[in-house]
C-alpha cells in the first residue's frame, strides 16, 4: 500500500498550488473564457492580469507554454511598475519550471514573489508563496521545513478568513504527516480539512479529503474503516461526475478487498474500474487497475483472468513508454520550430531597423534641399545615393529572406529523415514488446505458477493449446516482420513474371484448410478459369497468406469466407470477403497507416498489430497494382488487391 499512499500525496500536492481544482473540461472552458477577455481588453494591468491567468492554466500540462506566457507578462509589469503582476509573473515561472522538475529554479521565483507579495501586503499572495515554497522542500526530503511553511501559510489563511485556503492547509499538513508516517495526526488534520470543506461544500475536496482518510486506515490496518471511507469518497466523485477520482478510489477499495480476503468482491469493483479507465482513455490508471485486478484473480485461484489482465498491464505499460517517447519527441520539434522562428523574426526586424534609418536619412536630405536651393546638385547627389542604398537594402532584405528559407528547408529535411527513422525504430520497437514480449510473459507467468506450486500438472496441460497459439502467432509476426525489416532496410524489389493466378490461390486454400476448419469456417472460391497475372510470385503468395490468415484470424466460428477473382479489363481484382468482426472507420483509416503501430485481437484471441498488411500495401505498390479495404463493424470485412495481367 506504499505505493497507493504515495500516489495519493502526489496528487493531492498540485491542489496545494492553488486553493481550487478544475477538471480538464473546465479547464478549457476556462482558457476559452480568458483568452477571448484578453482579445478585449483595453488597458495594460486587465491584460496582465489575464495573461497570467492564462498561463496558470498551461502550469501542469504544457509547461512550456506557461512560461513564455508568464515570461510575458513580467515584462509588461515591470515596464509600468504593476507590482501585483509581477508577483503572480513569478508564481507561474516558478510553477512551470516546477513541473519540468528544476526545484532550485522554481523556488528562487516562488522567493521572489514571496518578496513582492510582503512589499505590496497581498496576504492571500503571502500565502500561496508560502505554500509554494513548502512544495518545494517536500521534493527536497525536508518534511520539518515544509511543515513550517504550511503553518505560516494556515495562519495567513486563518487571519484572511479564507476557509478553501485553510482546508487546502490542512489537507498538505496531513499529507507530510503521512510521509511521516505520524497516522494519528495525519488523520486529526485530514478530518480538520473535510469538515471545512464540508462546510463550503467544495465537492472535490469533500471527495479527496475521504480518499486520504481511507488511505491512512489503510496504513493503520483498520481496513474495515478504510473501505467505508473509499465508499464515501467513490459515492461524491460519482455525485460530481469525476471519473479519474472514481478510478483512484477504486483501486484503493479493491486492494483494501484484498487485505480483507474478500477477492470476488475486489474483482467486482476492479471490473467496474478497468471497464471505466478503458471507456474515458486514462491508460495510466488503465494499467494500474489491471495489475491490481490481476493480483486479485491470483489470489482467487482464478489463474486464466490473473494471467489475462497481467498480459493487458505489462501491454500497457509498454504503451505508456511509448506515448512519454512521442511527447519527449514532440517537445523537441517544437523547440527547435520556437529557435527557427526566434531567428527568422530577429533577421526581420534588424532588417526593418535598418530600412528605417535609410528613410530618416532621405527626409533630413530633403528637408536640406527645402530649406536652401543652393544645394540643387548635392540634393540630387544624395537623392542618387540614397536611392542606391535603398536598393542595397532590398536585395540585403532577398537575401537574407533566401537565406532563411533556405535554413528552414534544411531543418525541414533533417527534420523529415529524423521523423522517418524514428518511425522505423519505434515500430521495431513496439512489435517486439508488444506481440513478442507479451506471449513470453505469459509463459513466463504460468511457469511462475508452477514453480511456486499453486498450479497442477492437469491446469498447466490446459495452457497447452494457448501457447501453442501463441507460438503460431509469433512464428506469422516474425515472418511479416523479417519481409518488412528487409524492404525498409534494403528497398523492396520486385521480379515480376506470368503466373496462373487459380493456382496460387488453391495452393493457399489448401494451406489454411485446417485452420479454417478448426473454427468451423466455410472457405470457398469464385475465381475466373486460366486467370493469369503479372507479378512476382512469392510477393502474390505473401499478399494471399495474410489476407486470408487476416480473414479467419477476424471470423467468428461457423463464418464463412469467400475469394473471388476476377479480370477486370486489364487488370486481375481478388477479393477476399469474410463475415467477422468488421471494423470502424477509425480502425479503417489506420490499417495503411505507416505511422500506426497498434494491436488487434481475434475472435479466438489471435493477436495481430496491421504490419502484415502495410506489407501487402508495399507489395501490391511494387507489383503497380492497388490494395483497398471496406469494412462494416459486427458485419464483416472485404480486402482486394488489383494486379496486371500483362508487363505492359
Amino acid at each position: 500500500m506504499l505505493n497507493l499512499s504515495f500516489r495519493g500525496v502526489l496528487f493531492f500536492i498540485v491542489l496545494l498550488f492553488s486553493f481550487v481544482a478544475i477538471s480538464n473540461a473546465q479547464n478549457q472552458k476556462i482558457l476559452d473564457s480568458l483568452v477571448g477577455l484578453y482579445s478585449n481588453a483595453r488597458h495594460d494591468t486587465s491584460r496582465i492580469i489575464l495573461l497570467n491567468s492564462i498561463a496558470y492554466e498551461y502550469r501542469n500540462d504544457k509547461a512550456d507554454t506557461c512560461l513564455i506566457i508568464a515570461e510575458q507578462a513580467l515584462l509588461m509589469s515591470n515596464k509600468i511598475g504593476f507590482e501585483k503582476g509581477k508577483s503572480k509573473a513569478y508564481t507561474n515561472i516558478g510553477l512551470g519550471v516546477f513541473t519540468k522538475g528544476k526545484y532550485p529554479e522554481a523556488l528562487k521565483a516562488f522567493q521572489t514573489a514571496l518578496t513582492i507579495c510582503e512589499k505590496i501586503k497581498d496576504k492571500q499572495g503571502v500565502a500561496v508563496s508560502l505554500n509554494n515554497i513548502g512544495n518545494i522542500h517536500i521534493y527536497q526530503g525536508n518534511y520539518a521545513l515544509t511543515l513550517e511553511y504550511y503553518h505560516k501559510s494556515l495562519k495567513i489563511t486563518e487571519e484572511i478568513g479564507d476557509k478553501h485556503g485553510i482546508a487546502s492547509c490542512l489537507n498538505g499538513i496531513g499529507n507530510i504527516y503521512v510521509y511521516q508516517k505520524n497516522y494519528p495526526l495525519a488523520l486529526e488534520y485530514h478530518k480538520k480539512s473535510l469538515k471545512i470543506r464540508e462546510e463550503t461544500e467544495n465537492k472535490y475536496g469533500i471527495a479527496s479529503s475521504f480518499n486520504n482518510i481511507a488511505t491512512i486506515y489503510y496504513e493503520q490496518g483498520n481496513y474495515t474503516s478504510a473501505l467505508a471511507a473509499y465508499q464515501k469518497s467513490l459515492k461524491t466523485y460519482e455525485e460530481i461526475g469525476d471519473k479519474y477520482g472514481q478510478l483512484f478510489t477504486i483501486e484503493g477499495i479493491v486492494l483494501t478487498y484484498q487485505k480483507q480476503g474478500n477477492y470476488a468482491q475486489g474483482i467486482i469493483y476492479g471490473e467496474r474500474g478497468v471497464k471505466t479507465a478503458q471507456a474515458i482513455e486514462a491508460l495510466p490508471e488503465f494499467s494500474a487497475l489491471s495489475k491490481v485486478l490481476s493480483e486479485s484473480y491470483k489470489l482467487n485461484k482464478e489463474y486464466a483472468k490473473a494471467l489475462k489482465y497481467y498480459e493487458i498491464y505489462k501491454q500497457t505499460n509498454d504503451s505508456l513508454f511509448n506515448v512519454e517517447k512521442s511527447k519527449a519527441l514532440a517537445n523537441l520539434e517544437a523547440k527547435v520550430e520556437i529557435e527557427h522562428k526566434e531567428r527568422e523574426i530577429q533577421n526581420l526586424n534588424q532588417s526593418q531597423l535598418f530600412l528605417q534609418k535609410e528613410k530618416q536619412f532621405q527626409q533630413y536630405i530633403i528637408y536640406l534641399v527645402l530649406v536652401g536651393m543652393v544645394c540643387v546638385l548635392g540634393f540630387a547627389y544624395f537623392i542618387f545615393s540614397s536611392r542606391q542604398k535603398e536598393r542595397k537594402a532590398n536585395q540585403l532584405v532577398s537575401e537574407q529572406k533566401e537565406e532563411i528559407n533556405q535554413q528552414r528547408d534544411a531543418l525541414l529535411q533533417q527534420a523529415n529523415q529524423l521523423a522517418t527513422a524514428n518511425q522505423t525504430k519505434d515500430k521495431l520497437f513496439a512489435i517486439l514488446g508488444h506481440d513478442l514480449r507479451s506471449p513470453i510473459a505469459s509463459l513466463e507467468g504460468v511457469l511462475s505458477l508452477m514453480n511456486e506450486g499453486l498450479m497442477t500438472h492437469d491446469e498447466f496441460q490446459d495452457f497447452i493449446p494457448i501457447f501453442h497459439k501463441n507460438v503460431k502467432n509469433m512464428q506469422n509476426t516474425l515472418e511479416n516482420l523479417l519481409q518488412w525489416s528487409v524492404s525498409q532496410m534494403q528497398g523492396m524489389t520486385a521480379s515480376p513474371s506470368s503466373l496462373n493466378f487459380y493456382e496460387l490461390i488453391d495452393e493457399k486454400i489448401q494451406l489454411f484448410a485446417a485452420v479454417a476448419k478448426a473454427k468451423n469456417i466455410t472457405l470457398a472460391t469464385e475465381i475466373t478459369p486460366n486467370l493469369v497475372v503479372w507479378a512476382d510470385p512469392n510477393h502474390v503468395r505473401l499478399l494471399l497468406r495474410n489476407l486470408i490468415n487476416n480473414a479467419i484470424k477476424f471470423t467468428p466460428e461457423h463464418g464463412h469466407i469467400r475469394i473471388v477473382a476476377q479480370q477486370q479489363e486489364a487488370q486481375a481484382v481478388l477479393s477476399v470477403i469474410d463475415t467477422g468482426v468488421g471494423m470502424s472507420e477509425e480502425q479503417v483509416s489506420k490499417l495503411f497507416n505507416k505511422n500506426e503501430t497498434f494491436t488487434t485481437y481475434g475472435t479466438n484471441g489471435e493477436k495481430g498489430t496491421g504490419l502484415g498488411l502495410q506489407l501487402c500495401q508495399e507489395i501490391v505498390a511494387k507489383n503497380r497494382g492497388t490494395i483497398w479495404v471496406s469494412s462494416v463493424q459486427d458485419a464483416g470485412s472485404t480486402f482486394s488487391f488489383s494486379l496486371p495481367i500483362s508487363p505492359k
